[in-house]
């Protein structure tokens, strides 16, 4: 019972692991899904001797014996996680296993010698307890299915929590742990600064809004993650939109690969540049680091952080192309005999994956070509600096042409793989077909004269049924060879 959007395990991988292939098998095991059907299944079993206190002695042994044994599975579950975790102490300090103690222990209350002179049996109280249970661990399983893949989006994800740091004058100068009254102070000040804000909440959109003189709807409506990559200019404001994304692949179950994006907000005004996320990432220092390593003397500081950002993520985008490449020819390699069960679930959540970084790589590109043209005012940006990001602009069309190649590639695997198995079908079929049409011959004809020909009304004799029926058999056999239904 184990909360994977807050287990340090789930996500723990390596060699230094000796546990993890063990960890694994028993989440393959003992999945959310089976945990939760038997939490639901706990209900009838606790509820119906509360609804009905007189239930035979019979039908209450067996589901006396019923909850023993999912209680039993949840102990199991948590002793095996436990004894398998690669950290048991945080594991078990862990507040969601804390939770799972607690449930797999209430049963034993029932048998505890100073419990029984006031909760007894025959009281509803432990039963009660037993309902409050199922709620638990129903509930958690239920939001940690949902909550899971949202707690490992994005690269180098921190816990939540508005984080503001500041870099100013030059590349050098790094301000930590900035309050809202220094953010404000560095935005108007004439002296050009990087302000990045991580861990944006909404509560966090007002204070931003009245820093920037934006409207706070207008911030909020850029902040989707769903969006792609866009430019715009309202109010001397330079406003971007884009996506640092990394690509993970899930062995568990269905084999994909996913695409996790972190989207945030760029708000170039003067020569202030503003980085803007909902979620805590170390984007600020890879950027950084890109922008020191990649900046030119004289280089304003808007446009070296600016081109750290877009670099950045083309090289994130050059990774997950990789990734994509690598599992292309991993499905090409894959013998026909051999094709797993879950191919076209495995194809459709890659195809998925690749219609969308086609469509964002083409949203990057404009975004791009709108900088390089400079429509969009960016101070101390010039044609020298329009230059360098050309060379950007071209790494992101080439990527753009080889996802829109991968998704061509993989658009005709899953042809191959549909065409081939309706082509094995049809052999199949064929087959049959011929068994049916052969048997039926015989069958016909000895429902039309009956069992006994002796006493039959037609005027043939038996040899001569046999004799055409064969003649007529092997008529159709030799008009489906001449189909080649029968050929291999």
């Amino acid at each position: 019972m184990t909360d994977a959007g807050n287990d340090p395990d789930a996500s723990i991988a390596g060699p230094e692991d000796p546990r993890r292939e063990a960890r694994l098998i028993v989440d393959r095991v003992l999945t959310d899904g089976f945990m939760i059907f038997l939490a639901l299944l706990l209900v009838p079993i606790v509820a119906i001797p509360l609804v009905y206190p007189d239930l035979g002695v019979q039908y209450a042994d067996f589901l006396n014996f019923s909850d023993l044994v999912i209680i039993g599975l949840f102990i199991l579950e948590y002793a095996l996680k436990l004894a398998f975790a690669r950290d048991r102490r945080k594991h078990f300090l862990n507040g969601w296993h804390l939770l799972d103690l607690v449930i797999i222990a209430l049963p034993f209350l029932e048998i505890m010698p100073f419990i029984d002179p006031v909760l007894s049996r025959r009281t509803p109280l432990l039963r009660l307890l037993r309902i409050t249970r199922v709620v638990a661990v129903g509930g958690r399983s239920v939001r940690r299915r949902i909550a899971g893949p949202a707690a490992g989006t994005g690269a180098g994800l921190l816990p939540p929590g508005l984080k503001i740091k500041a870099l100013v004058g030059d590349l050098s100068n790094v301000k930590d742990d900035v309050t809202a009254e220094g953010m404000k102070g560095f935005w108007e000040s004439p002296v050009q600064a990087w302000l990045d804000l991580s861990g944006v909440s909404e509560k966090d959109l007002e204070a931003l809004s009245r820093t920037i003189g934006l409207p706070e709807i207008f911030i909020s409506s850029k902040l989707v993650d769903e969006s792609y990559p866009r430019i715009d200019y309202i109010e001397k404001h330079s406003i971007i939109f884009l996506q640092a994304g990394n690509a993970e692949l899930h062995e568990r179950g269905a084999h994909h690969l996913t695409i996790n994006r972190t989207g945030f907000l760029i708000i170039c005004s003067g020569p202030n540049i503003m980085t803007v996320s909902k979620t805590q990432t170390d984007l600020f220092d890879r950027i950084l680091d890109r922008a020191r390593r990649r900046a030119q003397p004289g280089q304003p500081l808007l446009v070296s952080v600016l081109f750290g950002i877009m670099d950045h993520i083309i090289h994130g985008y050059k990774k997950i192309i990789g990734k994509i490449e690598s599992e292309l020819l991993r499905l090409e390699n894959i013998p026909r005999d051999e094709t797993p069960r879950d191919f076209l679930e495995t194809t459709f959540q890659l195809k998925k994956e690749v219609n969308r970084l086609v469509s964002s790589l083409l949203h990057m590109k404009e975004v791009l070509t709108v900088i390089t043209a400079q429509r969009v005012p960016l101070e101390g940006f010039n044609r020298s600096h329009a230059e360098l990001f050309d060379i950007l602009l071209d790494e992101t069309v080439y990527m753009n042409e080889t996802a829109q190649n991968a998704k061509d590639d993989l658009a005709s695997q899953i042809e191959l793989y549909i065409n081939t198995t309706s082509y094995e079908m049809n052999k199949v079929m064929r087959v049959l077909a011929v068994i049916t049409c052969l048997a039926l011959i015989p069958a016909f004809v000895s429902g039309m004269f009956g069992e006994n020909l002796a006493d039959a009304p037609w005027g043939f004799r038996l040899w001569q049924v046999v004799g055409l029926t064969t003649a007529a058999m092997l008529g159709l056999g030799y008009m489906f060879y001449k189909l080649g239904w029968l050929k291999g």
